[in-house]
């Protein structure tokens, strides 16, 4: 459309340029003035350079104006480019962070998980020792009744009592093993009925506990596995304290280390303490450990 309209006012300088001579040449004819007027050639000439003029001046706003559009055209592809680059990236972005998300998801899935089972097991656990303790409460309530209130014309079944003979010098170092019948003197010390593996059946021992003065003395226990019993009636361990047991039954079974601290005691004021062991003709464990101070 530039160009068509420059061709346009190139002819119509030239039309404006041939009207304009043929005016001057019939005035210069009637003209009386000396004076010389331009020739044909020369306006001619003149029309020439103003519509090189033009043409050059069109040019170069045509070339100014493509240079425009070409640029404009080059800062939209670059402008799209860039709007594309950040759109990939934040694409990758969005889908790293929403990796990121579901791993975090499944990792306090599997936490929330751990923790419920882990719960779930202190509490059977628990349950377990509840029902265990309220067993040996039981059985102990049931032992001392039978021992206090026995009916009437009813035979008791005797319990052998052990012997004592002999003297040991304790080793304090050194546990005391189930060997007949001892007597130990001491202040600290410890006797269980083997040093490993299990028991024989139809074993009897016994340690009999000497201390200096009357003392006080705690009882902390090991183990205790033994064949268990309602009323103990088939392995068993006892302690006791002139002629009674500290602990009002026998202890046998298989125990925890929770019931076995209900079991660790202190006494007071005594000098002696007798520990007594037993096992029947079957099913043999690793018996018991026993350790004892006086302070």
């Amino acid at each position: 459309m530039a160009a068509i309209a420059a061709i346009r006012a190139v002819f119509l300088s030239h039309t404006i340029l041939v009207f304009t001579l043929r005016q001057s040449v019939a005035h210069n004819i009637q003209r009386t003035s000396p004076m010389a007027s331009p020739t044909y050639s020369e306006l001619a000439s003149s029309l020439f350079v103003n519509q090189m003029a033009i043409l050059n001046l069109m040019h170069s706003s045509s070339n100014a104006s493509c240079a425009a559009a070409n640029e404009s055209d080059t800062d939209r592809e670059a402008t799209k480019r860039l709007e594309e680059m950040l759109g990939t990236r934040m694409d990758r972005v969005l889908a790293a962070l929403e990796v990121q998300q579901r791993h975090t998801q499944q990792v306090l899935d599997t936490l929330n998980s751990t923790a419920m089972d882990t719960l779930a097991k202190v509490e059977e656990v628990r349950e377990e020792m509840k029902e265990e303790l309220g067993k040996i409460a039981e059985d102990m309530q049931m032992s001392a009744t039978q021992t206090t209130e026995q009916p009437k014309g009813e035979e008791v079944a005797a319990v052998t009592e052990v012997a004592h003979s002999g003297l040991i010098v304790h080793n304090d170092s050194l546990p005391s093993l189930c060997s007949g019948n001892k007597i130990l003197f001491g202040t600290v010390g410890s006797v269980e009925v083997v040093e490993s593996n299990t028991y024989s059946s139809g074993i009897t021992c016994s340690w009999d506990l000497n201390f200096p003065v009357e003392s006080s003395v705690s009882l902390t226990w090991g183990y205790i596995d033994m064949e268990n019993h309602s009323s103990c009636s088939y392995d068993w361990v006892d302690v006791k304290h002139n002629s009674k047991s500290v602990y009002g039954r026998k202890l046998c079974g298989s125990l925890n280390s929770s019931v076995l601290q209900l079991l660790n005691l202190t006494l007071h004021k005594i000098n002696n303490l007798q520990v007594s062991f037993r096992s029947d003709g079957s099913t043999e464990k690793r018996g018991f450990r026993l350790f004892y101070r006086t302070y």
